[in-house]
């Protein structure tokens, strides 16, 4: 019985023992428990504050974007619009280009048909000036004739008529060759009038 009890007792402080050891552990694991809640809980909660903290920062930056969107927005706009006024202008000043060079053209053209003209009218007026040089000298030749038949005119009546029947053809050719002569001036007055203009 002694032995009995004894081992009772053993039993009893082992179960004593192992309560205590439980007990401890099981505070110990409450300890923990709460410890690693706590951190956990700190940790979310310090999470949670940089993600609003991002939140908003990302939201400040959305609207800072938004206006520099906006802005850019507004000077492709203005661009556009400038990029078509300059198109416009582009247009207008190549219509003139091209009005001036028909013009151009065209002028070059009339300056061709004039040179063309002036140079007719000064072949005409070499044509009229060599004609008139041929009169003065059918005139020179005329006069000659003229005072050599007077210097040999005999007072006999005879030779006086015949004489002056031979002035008279000869002053005719003479009134002749100053008609010609005076039309050839007006000739070449008219057409030097028209080169001039």
């Amino acid at each position: 019985q002694q032995h009995d009890k004894t081992q009772l007792i053993r039993i009893v402080e082992d179960k004593a023992l192992n309560e205590k050891v439980h007990q401890e552990t099981l505070s110990q694991l409450e300890v923990d428990a709460d410890s690693e809640i706590q951190e956990l809980k700190e940790q979310y909660e310090k999470k949670l504050a940089q993600e609003k903290e991002d939140k908003v920062r990302l939201r400040g930056q959305a609207g800072i974007h938004k206006k520099h969107h906006e802005d850019l927005k507004r000077q492709m706009q203005k661009k556009e619009e400038e990029l078509k006024q300059m198109r416009d202008e582009a247009s207008k000043k190549q219509e003139r280009i091209d009005k001036l060079i028909n013009d151009r053209e065209r002028n070059l053209k009339l300056i061709k048909e004039r040179d063309k003209t002036i140079g007719e009218r000064e072949q005409t007026i070499y044509e009229l000036k060599k004609a008139n040089q041929e009169l003065e000298k059918y005139k020179f030749v005329l006069d000659y004739k003229i005072k050599e038949l007077k210097a040999q005119i005999d007072p006999k009546n005879e030779d006086i008529a015949e004489m002056k029947k031979q002035i008279q053809s000869m002053d005719a050719d003479l009134e002749d060759y100053h008609r010609k002569n005076k039309q050839l001036q007006l000739d070449i007055t008219a057409l030097v009038t028209k080169q001039k203009n």
